[in-house]
């Protein structure tokens, strides 16, 4: 003897759900201090300094 299908199967198919952001906020809380530290760490490797200008006077030419 077959029997239909229930109700809560075919009512739980079609109500739409929310997604789910744990993941996602997992992914941040990780991801931003990492990018704040290599952001430090870049600021800190670079080195400045000043080229010279080119003269119109010497050369070859």
């Amino acid at each position: 003897m077959a029997y239909g299908p229930s109700k809560n199967r075919s009512e739980s198919q079609h109500e739409p759900r929310e997604p789910n952001l744990i993941p996602i906020m997992n992914l941040f809380i990780v991801l931003i201090p990492m990018l704040m530290t290599i952001m430090v760490s870049v600021h800190l490797a670079m080195i400045e300094i000043t080229l010279p200008t080119s003269s119109s006077g010497g050369g070859a030419g």
